[in-house]
């Protein structure tokens, strides 16, 4: 008779025990990894997200939103970044807008509890973002994404300006910018002290702002020890409403310049003006020779070409002083690019030379800030101070000043055969009013 075995043998139990076990550790070790993570996960998605807003409030304000001095608290944390340089910040979360994140609320009781770790901090050099207390995942603690460190790649210029509006720089500096610029967001160019640049986004002219909120929109006479061709203030003009100009030397005939009631208003309403940041130059420009000459001198001007403010261009010289102010008057109109350019006028160039002076505290007339010397004329953007180029030297500027010897009128800046000395950005030249010669072009004010 075969005897019938029932039920479960001792072997099996145990071994159906430890299967159980393996399986329910497993199981344990991989809720512990998926909720570790997952809260990685939600670290990497406050940083994509603090990446994505702290670009939008940089091409806003052109700077990284951040709060109070250098962070030093980096001693536990393991980061090996080589773009990194020491200075980490505290990335200031009350100054982005919509912003909504899993973790880095400690930022809001930072003051009450400075030892806090859930922060969010930013480098002062490669932009990388990283969180404090970080997560902790295979024994290994994880501070930023990996892959690519997150670091932001910082825009030159800002978005385009959609509407005319107001841009205030970490100084709490205000300028006005137009409609349809952009405002250069690279150090030493987004603040108003160091000259302020904006771009036309359509044809790339650049363009500083000239503050008027503190100088004056007026003409002045400069004067220093060394230059033989210092100015003076004379007696007022009733018929065109300013003072006249006289050279020390000279004081027969003098300078006196009528300010336009359009640049008056947009100065007082606005609080500056645009100075083009270079000479005038033409793009695709040919010129044109007198018949029977072969003369460089012979010249009658460019029959065609584009007009451009931009760095590295043939300068527009051989103009008169009459087309000068037709072209920069064509340039740009208020009806299309919320902008009217004007041929520079004294009231304009003597400001923005009292703004060099006044930010800088070196005189306009100093010959370091000017192209003097050269064997010929220069492509524009050659020597630079408050981010505006060759207002002394290279080629003298018409301006729309006038000459009380009505056959002459006045070009401002000296040009590239002389010297710093002779003929600094404060002087004043006059030539005949029919004048189009090699030494001679024209730069362009924007008023808003």
């Amino acid at each position: 008779m075969t005897k019938n075995n029932k039920g479960i043998t001792m072997v099996s139990l145990i071994m159906a025990v430890i299967l159980m076990l393996i399986i329910a550790s497993t199981l344990v070790y991989n809720s512990k990894n998926s909720i570790e993570l997952k809260r990685i996960n939600n670290m990497y998605s406050d940083i994509k997200n603090l990446k994505e807003k702290i670009l939008v409030y940089y091409s806003s304000y052109g700077s990284i939103p951040t709060k109070g001095e250098k962070y030093t608290n980096t001693n536990s944390m393991t980061l090996s970044n080589e773009n990194d340089n020491e200075n980490y910040y505290i990335i200031d979360l009350t100054a982005i807008e919509n912003l909504n994140l899993n973790y880095g609320k400690g930022f809001y009781k930072y003051e009450e509890d400075p030892d806090t770790t859930d922060l969010y901090i930013i480098n002062e050099k490669s932009y990388n973002i990283y969180y404090v207390a970080g997560i902790e995942m295979d024994g290994k603690v994880y501070y930023t994404t990996q892959e690519d460190y997150t670091n932001i790649e910082i825009p030159e210029w800002s978005n385009i300006y959609t509407e005319t509006k107001e841009y205030t720089d970490i100084n709490g500096d205000v300028a006005v910018i137009p409609a349809g610029f952009q405002v250069s967001l690279k150090d030493g160019e987004k603040t108003i002290a160091n000259g302020l640049v904006i771009k036309n986004a359509m044809d790339s002219n650049e363009f500083v702002w000239i503050p008027c909120n503190i100088l004056q929109y007026d003409r002045y006479a400069f004067e220093s020890t060394t230059w033989k061709n210092s100015q003076a203030i004379g007696e007022y003009d009733a018929e065109f409403y300013c003072y006249k100009i006289f050279n020390k030397q000279e004081e027969t005939n003098y300078f006196t310049e009528k300010v336009a009631q359009e640049e008056k208003e947009s100065i007082q309403q606005n609080g500056g003006f645009y100075i083009a940041r270079y000479e005038t130059g033409i793009e695709n420009g040919t010129l044109s020779l007198t018949e029977n000459s072969s003369n460089e001198e012979s010249w009658t001007g460019y029959t065609q070409g584009n007009l451009v403010v931009r760095k590295d261009m043939q300068v527009w010289n051989y103009i008169t002083r009459d087309l000068a102010i037709e072209k920069a008057k064509d340039l740009y109109t208020k009806q299309e690019e919320n902008v009217n350019s004007r041929l520079c006028s004294s009231y304009a160039w003597d400001t923005v030379l009292k703004f060099i002076q006044t930010e800088n505290s070196t005189e306009p007339m100093n010959s370091t800030i000017g192209t003097y010397g050269t064997d010929d004329v220069k492509l524009t953007g050659q020597t630079q101070i408050n981010n505006i180029y060759d207002l002394a030297g290279n080629v003298e500027e018409w301006t729309t000043e006038n000459y009380s010897d009505t056959q002459k009128i006045v070009s401002r800046g000296g040009n590239y055969t002389s010297t710093g000395e002779e003929t600094p950005s404060a002087y004043r030249n006059t030539q005949n009013t029919t004048e189009a010669n090699k030494t001679t072009g024209f730069r362009i004010a924007l008023f808003l």
